[in-house]
């Protein structure tokens, strides 16, 4: 009968498998932390950094920084083309298990942030933007940058108070136009560190 594994290559098979049973166990190990880190941020009423960021997470979020209070929230979603009562808009704000919470749909949320704009820096050619059906981060983060008037250099810095690190170049590809090759998708996670950071700076610490 011949022979067709060697002592060599039955040496190299023996080794691809503790190879692969080492991965697995980083894996599983990597896996059980990340888990854990989840759940205790659960525990703690936080969420975790990775977790899903709704537009209602990003609009409470926009209101407990700036200190909106309601009749300011519904002064902008006016400035924004949206009519609406504090009481609706209260139902936005409600946290998910809440029986009064409702869902904030993207073209709401867009409202919303031009109508910041707006607030922020006026009108253009006096005119209200027409408020996109389908928003994603990149676009929040647009809108978010020139309602807030700020440079590439200022948006780093909120990233530097999260200590997240991201380069000037990595921040530009967020705001390409999406046929070019150097277009990157703005994740949950660049988004939440920078509302984080916004947070961090018009309401500190001692003020929360």
């Amino acid at each position: 009968m011949p022979q067709f594994f060697t002592n060599e290559s039955l040496d190299q098979c023996s080794s691809v498998k503790s190879v692969r049973n080492n991965l697995a166990q980083s894996c599983k190990s990597f896996f059980a932390t990340s888990l854990h880190l989840a759940q205790s941020q659960f525990r703690l009423g936080k969420k975790p950094i990775f977790a899903f960021m709704s537009n209602n997470d990003i609009l409470r979020t926009l209101r407990y920084t700036f200190h909106f209070h309601d009749y300011k929230m519904s002064e902008i979603f006016a400035l924004g083309g949206v009519q609406l009562f504090a009481e609706e808009i209260a139902h936005w704000l409600k946290k998910e298990d809440e029986p009064e919470f409702k869902k904030l749909y993207d073209k709401d949320l867009a409202a919303f942030l031009n109508g910041l704009i707006i607030h922020n820096r006026g009108k253009k050619d006096d005119q209200i933007p027409v408020a996109e059906k389908s928003l994603n981060n990149n676009g929040i983060l647009r809108k978010l940058k020139i309602a807030l008037n700020f440079k590439d250099e200022d948006m780093l810095e909120l990233f530097a108070l999260r200590s997240f690190r991201l380069s000037k170049h990595e921040l530009s590809a967020f705001f390409r136009n999406p046929s070019q090759p150097q277009y990157r998708e703005c994740k949950d996670q660049v988004l939440r560190n920078f509302l984080m950071g916004l947070q961090m700076k018009f309401r500190p610490k001692e003020e929360m």
